[in-house]
């Protein structure tokens, strides 16, 4: 991803200058709001709510970018009053297009994992969730042939 960004940022003659920092060192950073540029990952889960991320109420916590616009901030309430996920997504739709519209915001796709298991053990059905946790979501149906021996 690093690389990517790297030459995106290149074509624009922006200089990158990469630094992999550990988590008490990236909490100061964040914190402190030293940086330009931001490349952080996280996981929305099952609902892609953009709130903590782009309302102007959260320039203090998650909000990295410290974007504020009054509008968006009243989409954004809006919208986490929608019930209907599939409206819902619609509209979050709508506001990460209007984000990419105005500022150098690039999404990444989820990473995929590939999990390997034992031959023997049987049942095992692909992979439906998402947090790590979910690839146990149905260990209750895994089972191993066996057959009984006598001693």
């Amino acid at each position: 991803m690093v690389d990517e960004l790297k030459t995106k940022l290149g074509r624009q003659n922006i200089e990158l200058q990469v630094q992999s920092l550990g988590m008490v060192q990236l909490r100061e950073v964040i914190d402190s709001k030293t940086y330009e540029l931001l490349l952080y990952g996280f996981d929305f889960s099952r609902d892609r709510d953009p709130y903590l991320f782009w309302h102007s109420s959260q320039v203090e916590r998650l909000n990295f970018a410290g974007y504020a616009d009054r509008d968006s901030d009243i989409f954004l309430e809006d919208a986490r009053g929608i019930t209907d996920r599939a409206t819902r997504d619609a509209k979050y739709n709508e506001f990460y297009e209007k984000l990419a519209n105005e500022f150098v915001v690039i999404y990444y796709d989820p990473l995929s994992y590939v999990y390997v298991t034992d031959s023997k053990i049987k049942n095992i059905k692909p992979i439906t969730g998402y947090e790590a946790a979910s690839r146990y979501s149905q260990v209750n149906e895994w089972y191993i042939k066996e057959r009984r021996t006598r001693k």
